[in-house]
């Protein structure tokens, strides 16, 4: 208290007081607001694709080269989509999956598996 007051007189001393008070609503209000934006990112975050698996392949015992390819991206949540790309001599055909929860309504190809597989292994950061 001492080193506080040193060379402080009464007028002084209310003007440091009032100064501190206003400097702590301003950091208070400020708080508020980076928490409200950490808060909407939290929740954006929650939606955004974090996993990602990929699978290349022969579609064809003729073709090499590894063209075709499985890619799976899923959120936190391990909802997201496949997008299978199957290369071949007469054009190339890409199919898309749905996932929800970590799996598929509809029956998944090996490639595609193993590309959701690697997906829902990914750690997070």
């Amino acid at each position: 208290l001492d080193v506080f007051l040193q060379g402080k007189d009464g007028e002084n001393l209310e003007e440091i007081f009032l100064s501190c008070m206003e400097k702590s609503a301003i950091a208070s209000k400020e708080n508020k607001e980076l928490q409200e934006e950490i808060n909407l990112l939290k929740r954006i975050q929650c939606m955004t694709y974090q996993k990602m698996g990929m699978v290349k392949y022969d579609a064809f015992r003729e073709m090499s080269g590894e063209l075709s390819y499985a890619v799976a991206l899923l959120d936190q949540e391990e909802n997201g989509f496949i997008i299978n790309s199957v290369y071949a001599n007469e054009g190339s055909y890409s199919y898309i999956k749905e996932i929800k929860k970590g799996g598929s309504e509809i029956p998944l190809s090996e490639e595609e598996g193993k590309a959701l597989n690697k997906a829902k292994n990914k750690s997070q950061a």
